[in-house]
């Protein structure tokens, strides 16, 4: 009888321990896996500016709303974002509920935009967090994206 409450007791104890390593574990996966995503939007994004399609620029805009941060996929004849005809949103990601932006700051947004054929930027940085873990994606003026 002793000791069954022993392995009941280091059972109890090991399923502790392994739930929380779980847990750490599980939003690490869901943070990486949503720095993936963007890092191959950005590269989309900049192979659709080099290849020169429709001489447009391509971009992300990143908008971290308190409500729900999402970022859109865009091209546009103008060198910045704007909410005019020169501007198509192709597609719209939102954020996982448990992941925000870290850059850009809280009711602001940024963009990052390539430039056609030559797929040129300014220097970039999105940050993303979850809970205490966070990841960060640089671009550089030429465009490379890790």
């Amino acid at each position: 009888m002793l000791e069954l409450l022993l392995v009941i007791g280091i059972l109890a104890i090991l399923g502790t321990v392994g739930a929380g390593f779980y847990g750490s574990f599980s939003s690490n996966v869901q943070l990486d896996a949503t720095a993936r995503a963007i890092i191959s939007d950005l590269k989309f994004a900049r192979a659709k500016a080099i290849a020169g399609e429709n001489r447009y620029n391509w971009g992300l805009h990143f908008v971290n709303s308190t409500s729900s941060p999402y970022y859109q996929f865009f091209s546009t004849t103008a060198l910045t974002y704007t909410t005019d005809a020169s501007t198509t949103v192709i597609s719209t990601t939102t954020l996982g509920s448990t992941i925000v932006f870290v850059t850009p700051p809280i009711s602001s947004s940024t963009d990052i935009l390539f430039n056609a054929i030559r797929g040129t930027t300014t220097s970039s940085t999105i940050t993303i967090s979850r809970s205490s873990s966070t990841r960060s994606i640089y671009v550089s003026p030429s465009g490379m994206v890790n």
